[in-house]
């Protein structure tokens, strides 16, 4: 909603830096409406007896089957990808998720794919490279701070 109701036009990377600055208030309330959705479910566990812990695991795995189906169908099958394909794979390629899709072989093997999609998004490449520069970002300050 503050995108929408922006009175100035911010470029992508703005917003991925004030919401990566809200990031653990967004993080729990999407986990509250997966949820809610009944797509997650919440579980309190202990590591070594002690440790609290919480997971998410999925209710039902029917959802990140269709997403993964519907990936592989656009990159190594070749369809033709809607917006929100587009916008999933890019995403999905600056936060080296596809790596939980296909194998390392695979991966290299349709790079170029990713990329042709990736580039149909001007959101997702303007996401993507500011993903890409805040991880940059993080990889320096640690690398300095060591």
């Amino acid at each position: 909603m503050k995108i929408v109701e922006a009175k100035d036009k911010k470029d992508a990377k703005y917003w991925v830096g004030l919401f990566s600055a809200e990031g653990e208030t967004l993080r729990e309330r999407t986990l509250e409406r997966l949820i809610h959705r009944g797509i997650l479910k919440k579980e309190e566990k202990k590591f070594l007896w002690v440790i609290p812990g919480r997971r998410y695991p999925m209710v039902k795995d029917q959802e990140e089957q269709e997403v993964r189906k519907r990936i592989r169908s656009v990159i190594v099958d070749g369809e033709v990808p809607g917006p929100r394909d587009v916008v999933l794979v890019s995403l999905a390629s600056a936060c080296q998720l596809l790596r939980s899709v296909f194998s390392d072989a695979d991966l290299l093997k349709h790079s170029s794919r990713v990329a042709e999609v990736s580039k149909m998004d001007l959101i997702g490449r303007a996401v993507s490279k500011s993903v890409a520069e805040v991880q940059e970002t993080v990889m320096r300050a640690v690398l300095y701070s060591v």
